[in-house]
Formats: structure tokens, C-alpha cells, sequence
């Protein structure tokens, strides 16, 4: 193809025939700016395909920490609650200067075990929604899906 357009363009400069020789120019010139515009429209929408590809699983992952959160909150609360159950019955004992009784011993026990209460929320998703940059997940204003 190069070997065409060559000749075509050596021809026309023989023939000392300028006018059309610039027309060819012009049109080569042409073609070219078309090829780089076809070529950037192919990249981009490769780029935005990968950058969907990107937010959809930031927010999976995103979404996965969240129901994983929320069964640590979940539990976390029912110990609490436990807790709470456990030291208002050991106070009822305290404050009625009731005699001690072995039913006790589950309520101080749970007062111990449940008073260094830890909630081990995972931040993974946001790690990565912070790495990749907060601009990865568009507004759904800006979805063409």
C-alpha cells in the first residue's frame, strides 16, 4: 500500500502536475488524521472499560466489607447486650446487699469476658477504594449502564 502511494505521489511530480500533487498531499494528510482519531476512540473506550471493570469491583468489595461489618456490629451488640443483662444483675445483687448465690458466677463471668469487648472491623474495600483514587467510583448520574 505504501509502494502505491509512493508511486502515485513520485508520478505526480514528474508530471510536474503540483495542483493535484497537493490534493494528494492533503488527502494523505487527511486519512492520517482520521487513522489517529479512530485509533484515540478505540483507546478511550478501552479505558473506560477498564475503568468500569475497576468501580464495579471496588464497590463489591466495598459492599462485601459492609455485610462483613455488619455481622461484627451484630454480634458485638448482642455481647453488649449480654453485658449489660450480666451487670445490672450483679448491681441488683450489690445494691439489695443480697446473699451471694452460685447463679452469680455466669453474670460476673460474662462482666469479665464481655467488659474487653473488641470489634475487629475490616476496612479492606476502602484500602483499595483509597489506593485507586476516590474519583474510581462515578455518580450514578454519570451511568450509561
Amino acid at each position: 500500500m505504501i509502494k502505491f502511494f509512493r508511486k502515485i505521489r513520485q508520478q505526480l511530480l514528474v508530471e510536474n502536475k503540483t495542483g493535484k500533487y497537493f490534493k494528494y498531499a492533503i488527502g494523505e494528510i487527511v486519512l492520517v488524521v482520521i487513522g489517529i482519531l479512530i485509533a484515540l476512540q478505540i483507546n478511550t473506550w478501552n479505558e473506560e472499560r477498564e475503568d468500569k471493570i475497576k468501580e464495579k469491583v471496588i464497590l463489591e468489595d466495598l459492599l462485601e466489607n459492609i455485610e462483613r461489618n455488619i455481622v461484627i456490629l451484630d454480634t458485638g451488640v448482642e455481647q453488649l447486650e449480654n453485658l449489660n443483662r450480666s451487670s445490672s444483675i450483679i448491681l441488683r445483687v450489690l445494691q439489695q446487699n443480697l446473699p451471694y448465690a452460685d447463679s452469680l458466677d455466669s453474670s460476673f463471668f460474662n462482666a469479665l469476658i464481655r467488659g474487653e469487648l473488641r470489634l475487629n472491623l475490616t476496612q479492606d474495600g476502602y484500602e483499595m477504594y483509597k489506593n485507586a483514587g476516590f474519583d474510581a467510583i462515578r455518580s450514578s448520574e454519570n451511568f450509561n449502564t
